[in-house]
């Protein structure tokens, strides 16, 4: 069972992304999960926009299909 409400925790998720972010995280899966998590669609498909790049660097041309695909799902504003 949960131990913080739905909004707590959501709140939680965004901040850890934009504290990863601070940090340098480079780990754009981990970036959009977190903001994901965290109610803020936009910035989750921003992220795993990124892990597409990501994926095509490292010749995995199935994880960039499937990272964009879930990007577009989300229906950006770019």
């Amino acid at each position: 069972r949960p131990m913080l409400p739905d909004e707590d925790r959501a709140v939680g998720h965004r901040l850890a992304g934009e504290w990863l972010l601070r940090s340098g995280e480079r780990d754009a899966l981990a970036l959009a999960r977190h903001f994901s998590l965290g109610n803020d669609p936009d910035r989750a498909a921003e992220w795993l926009l990124a892990a597409a790049d990501q994926a095509l660097d490292a010749n995995d041309f199935a994880g960039a299909i499937e990272h964009a695909t879930r990007a577009i799902a989300l229906d950006p504003p770019f």
